[in-house]
């Protein structure tokens, strides 16, 4: 933040996709760890935001990307603290993109689904469940991602899920408890997990 100041760049655009994830039993998984995940995933996306809006209000000008995930939808079982994060995410930027209509900012909430990167390449996803949610029928590539989001932008939406399928599995989703959604995670979690 100090370099940023200390250069006193200008930002139209911000991007706000720097984030790490985790998986596993949460009361298995290190705290130091899930920590600095909620650091990164929220703590610095709040920064950020904080430090370069004052400078878009005043020019009456500018916009917000925050990507979230597929997780701030749906209660996600041994993925407990990356979820909250993601939720964390969407509450923010839902009620960000409203105080800044305003001043003719806007905040545009991207929530891909799983994504062939080094996302999950953390000690906390090196096991069975890790593994499958890089593998799945539903990973896009990166640059499909990508593609959609600048699309999205470019469409002026406020809101945007990647992938049609996944898309949908947010609407049908709203329509099922949470409750049930979370305990059908959690069973299909554990038989990835052979438990």
């Amino acid at each position: 933040m100090k370099n940023v100041r200390k250069k006193k760049l200008t930002i139209t655009l911000l991007v706000n996709n720097a984030g790490i994830g985790s998986s596993g039993e949460f009361v298995k998984n290190d705290l130091q760890a899930e920590l600095a995940m909620l650091h990164l995933n929220n703590a610095s996306l709040v920064a950020l935001c904080h430090l370069f809006l004052p400078q878009m209000i005043a020019a009456k000008m500018g916009g917000i990307i925050n990507v979230a995930s597929l997780a701030a939808f749906f209660p996600s079982p041994y993925m407990a603290v990356y979820a909250a994060s993601k939720v964390f995410v969407r509450s923010f930027s839902e009620a960000l993109t409203q105080e800044c209509k305003p001043y003719g900012i806007r905040v545009l909430l991207f929530s891909p689904g799983f994504t062939s990167t080094n996302f999950m390449n953390t000690p906390a996803n090196d096991n069975a469940w890790g593994k499958a949610l890089t593998d799945g029928a539903y990973t896009q590539t990166a640059e499909q991602v990508a593609t959609e989001m600048i699309q999205a932008w470019e469409k002026n939406e406020t809101f945007h899920v990647s992938g049609r399928l996944n898309a949908w599995g947010v609407r049908l989703g709203a329509l099922i408890p949470n409750a049930t959604i979370a305990r059908l995670f959690a069973s299909r979690k554990r038989k990835q997990m052979n438990r």
